[in-house]
C-alpha cells in the first residue's frame, strides 16, 4: 500500500484541525423568500448570536487527538497548534505510539508556508498558494486564521434563509457563486451542532458535526469534532480538543538542519 507522504498528512491533518470551530460561513444581507424562509431580520438577528459566541484571541493554543482516514489508510495522531493573530500559526504533528515523536512541524505567515518532514529529512519553504495545492481547499493565511479562531469565513452572502427543524432547532442557509452553506444551531446556547459546505461545481463536500462545549475565554467552543471533505478522494477525521489556552503569550521554535533536504 502506497503511504501519504508526510507533508500532505501533515496539511491533511491542518485543515481537519482548523476546522475545530468553523461557525457561520457568511453575512446577511437579505433573505430569500418561500414559505421556510425567514426575515432578514430574523436572520441577522441569529447570525449576531453566533458573532457574539466567536473567539478573538490575541493568542491561541490547542492540542488535538485525532484519528484520521486518507483513501484505504487510517492514521492516528497527535498535533499542537499555536495563534499569532495576524501574524504566525504554528503546527507540530507527532505520532501516538507510546512516546511522542514529532514526525513534521509548520510555521505559516501570510506569505509562505515552512514545513519540517522530520521523517525524510526534507523542508519545504513554499508561497501561501501550497496550502491549497496540497489539500485540495481554498486556503490562504487569513481564512486559515478565520477558521481556527472561529470567526467567520470570508464569504460575502446572497439569500440567507433560516429553515426551522422538527427537533426544534435552526438551519441558516446562504448560497456565494457555487458555493451552499448549512449551519444548523442549537436554539438554547446558539451553538453549531453541524456545519456543511456543498461545491456543486468542483463537487466539493464538507460536513463538520461539533459537540462537547465548553467555555474557553467566555466563549463556548466545541472540544469534539467529526469531519468528513470529499473531493478526489475522500479524507475523514475524529478530533477531540484539549489543553486550549487564550491570551497567553507562545513561542514559535522553527530551526532547519543543514542535514535537511531543501525542497521550492
Amino acid at each position: 500500500m502506497k503511504k501519504t507522504p508526510v507533508h500532505v498528512l501533515f496539511f491533511s491533518s491542518l485543515l481537519f484541525i482548523a476546522l475545530w470551530l468553523l461557525p457561520a460561513c457568511s453575512g446577511a444581507k437579505k433573505a430569500g423568500r418561500g414559505n421556510t424562509a425567514a426575515v432578514s431580520s430574523e436572520a441577522l438577528l441569529l447570525e449576531q448570536k453566533l458573532i457574539a459566541n466567536e473567539l478573538q484571541p490575541r493568542w491561541f493554543g490547542a492540542k488535538a487527538k485525532v484519528v484520521a482516514g486518507f483513501g484505504n489508510q487510517q492514521q492516528s495522531f497527535g498535533a499542537d497548534i499555536r495563534l499569532k493573530t495576524d501574524s504566525l500559526i504554528w503546527m507540530s504533528v507527532y505520532a501516538t505510539i507510546g512516546i511522542k515523536i514529532e514526525v513534521a512541524r509548520a510555521l505559516i505567515t501570510p506569505d509562505s508556508v515552512k514545513v519540517l518532514d522530520k521523517f525524510n529529512k526534507r523542508y519545504y519553504a513554499k508561497g501561501i498558494g501550497y496550502l491549497e495545492s496540497v489539500v485540495g481547499y481554498p486556503l490562504d493565511f487569513s481564512t486559515l486564521q478565520q477558521i481556527v479562531l472561529g470567526t467567520k469565513l470570508p464569504v460575502k452572502a446572497n439569500r440567507p434563509e433560516i429553515e426551522k427543524q422538527p427537533e426544534g432547532g435552526f438551519c441558516l442557509k446562504d448560497r456565494s457563486d457555487n458555493l451552499k452553506f448549512m449551519v444548523y444551531i442549537e436554539p438554547q446556547n446558539y451553538t453549531i451542532t453541524r456545519l456543511m459546505v456543498v461545491d456543486s461545481v468542483n463537487q466539493r463536500h464538507l460536513g463538520v458535526d461539533l459537540s462537547n462545549y465548553q467555555p474557553v475565554g467566555n466563549k463556548p467552543f466545541a472540544h469534539k469534532r467529526l469531519v468528513r471533505f470529499s473531493s478526489a478522494e475522500v479524507y475523514e477525521a475524529d478530533i477531540e480538543l484539549s489543553k486550549i489556552k487564550v491570551n497567553e503569550p507562545m513561542d514559535f521554535p522553527f530551526s532547519v538542519s543543514d542535514r535537511y533536504e531543501v525542497i521550492h
